[in-house]
């Protein structure tokens, strides 16, 4: 079981630290080992945001597939051929 630390047992950051930290959980988190309740709230709020925009971009990804297989409306990009 992972206990997740309060937010209030670390430190503020700077700007600066912020920002190194922001860059750190970009080149060391590794989506499929998760993210770590013990690492800064920082860190685990970048993890999270990564783990959004990968979602976004396979969600995209898929979308287009569909609109090249001829399976959604490119204006509407609702899948064609549903029952109205």
């Amino acid at each position: 079981m992972k206990h997740e630390m309060p937010d209030s047992f670390f430190r503020t950051l700077d700007p600066d630290e912020a920002a190194s930290f922001r860059i750190w959980a970009r080149e060391n988190y590794k989506r499929s080992e998760g993210i770590n309740p013990c690492w800064h709230p920082v860190v685990r709020e970048e993890c999270a945001r990564m783990d959004r925009e990968i979602d976004t971009a396979v969600d995209n990804l898929q979308k287009l597939r569909q609109l090249l297989r001829g399976e959604l409306d490119p204006e509407t990009m609702e899948p064609i051929g549903k029952d109205e």
